[in-house]
């Protein structure tokens, strides 16, 4: 998924059966890592995480990194049932700064 400056990289997306909390028991394992994303600190290198969100609904929200342009986040778990049955939404990805004053690196959205 490229942004404007940076790239936001799935690597990888795999069933994961029986995984899932929830009552379908189907679930994703999502690995995920950033490339030169863009600097948005003055003094240092940003701290980013990143927040997927569908109908601006939080889905899942990333730990940050501290330091650097060039995150590999661990892998998380998406539920089926989180992700909702309408595949026709579009899912919205922002990558943020994590400091005192909320700031965003950059975002993009998911469709088929």
């Amino acid at each position: 998924m490229l942004f404007s400056r940076g790239e936001l990289i799935v690597e990888e997306i795999l069933p994961q059966y029986n995984a899932a909390p929830k009552l379908t028991g189907v679930a994703f394992r999502v690995t995920t890592s950033g490339k030169e994303l863009a600097r948005v600190d003055l003094l240092s290198k940003s701290d980013p995480y990143f927040v997927v969100s569908k109908n601006d609904q939080v889905i899942y929200k990333s730990e940050y990194l501290k330091n650097t342009h060039s995150p590999c986040w661990k892998p998380f778990i998406l539920d089926v049932m989180d992700v909702g049955g309408n595949y026709d939404d579009k899912f919205k990805v922002a990558v943020w700064d994590h400091d005192d004053v909320r700031t965003i690196i950059n975002n993009a959205y998911l469709v088929d």
